[in-house]
């Protein structure tokens, strides 16, 4: 390739080519332990929490989407259509949405916890309306937070978007 670096198909297909020229009996040990190593992962998947099991199970592949360009919601078509839709027939404007946005508020607990330390939150914290780069309205906080892990407690940092669905189009309005 003119003095470029192989591709990662071309390196693939290299090995793969190098690897059917080695003898059988040279490849056996490691086609056992891949076997072996297999059969293990399976048989751990099949004890393994069902949610566990289902969230590492292969995705089905995306159909793709008709129409030109990969970009999520362009194209007025599909769920940003919907959402845009439903945010311009709100008929509410980015500055009433500051000016009467309720705060809302989020409190953060362990799951799996002793009752008393469900009750218990981590972390509380209030999210204010505002609008964002994108033009979009919402909700927004961080916070950072102390989490026990194995004995210690570790410092984390959280951060929480609330978005209104297709708000993006709503208008500026008064005060904006």
């Amino acid at each position: 390739r003119g003095g470029q670096k192989p591709g990662f198909g071309e390196v693939c297909k290299a090995v793969s080519e190098a690897w059917k020229q080695v003898p059988p009996e040279e490849r056996a040990p490691y086609e056992q332990k891949a076997a072996s190593a297999k059969a293990e992962a399976a048989a751990a998947a099949a004890s393994a929490d069902p949610q566990q099991a289902a969230a590492r199970a292969p995705k089905a592949p995306k159909e793709p989407k008709p129409g030109k360009g990969g970009g999520k919601g362009r194209g007025g078509k599909g769920k940003g259509a919907v959402a845009m839709a439903a945010g311009a027939a709100s008929g509410l404007t980015r500055a009433e949405f500051l000016r009467n946005g309720p705060k809302l508020r989020c409190n953060l607990s362990l799951e799996g916890a002793s009752a008393e330390e469900q009750g218990k939150a981590l972390q509380s914290f209030a999210l204010a309306p505002r609008v964002f780069k994108s033009g979009t309205t919402g909700w927004f906080q961080m916070a950072e937070m102390r989490v026990p892990v194995d004995g210690q407690e570790i410092v984390v940092k959280a951060q929480l978007n609330v978005l209104v669905s297709g708000s993006k189009h709503w208008q500026d309005g008064e005060g904006d």
